[in-house]
């Protein structure tokens, strides 16, 4: 019983460390290209992430927009000395629900945001970031 009670107290420290990581973790990471789908859309973007707040960055013709967005809760594990791992950011502006999902491997770091279209009857809109550079604040 008292092996039960180890080993369920380590998975939650555990678990409870993930959280914490992913809340605490300041970055900036920055894409040269937005994929919708399979369409470049020739977009320059960058997300920073500072406390509770995301702020989302697009250069568009060569203009800036700007979006902060208050993160309502994250998970996942991250190591920032490979900068591997996943990282999910459940994100909300103006009442609608946003989620990024940040996923590091060997190979490099791409982004996925997942948002709801603007006409409540198109399908929900994913933007893929790719070739990402992530730093840490």
């Amino acid at each position: 019983m008292r092996t039960i009670k180890s080993t369920l107290l380590f998975i939650l420290a555990i678990s409870m460390s993930s959280y914490l990581m992913s809340q605490e973790l300041n970055f900036e990471i920055n894409s040269p290209t937005i994929y919708d789908e399979t369409i470049d859309l020739g977009i320059g973007s960058s997300f920073t992430k500072n406390g509770m707040i995301l702020t989302w960055v697009q250069e568009v013709s060569g203009q800036t927009h700007t979006n902060q967005l208050e993160i309502i809760s994250s998970a996942g594990n991250w190591d920032v000395d490979s900068s591997t791992g996943n990282l999910i950011y459940n994100l909300v502006q103006e009442g609608s629900g946003i989620t990024l999902t940040i996923i590091g491997q060997t190979d490099g770091i791409t982004a996925e945001l997942t948002m709801p279209s603007s006409d409540p009857e198109a399908p929900t809109l994913v933007y893929t970031f790719t070739e990402c550079i992530i730093s840490y604040l």
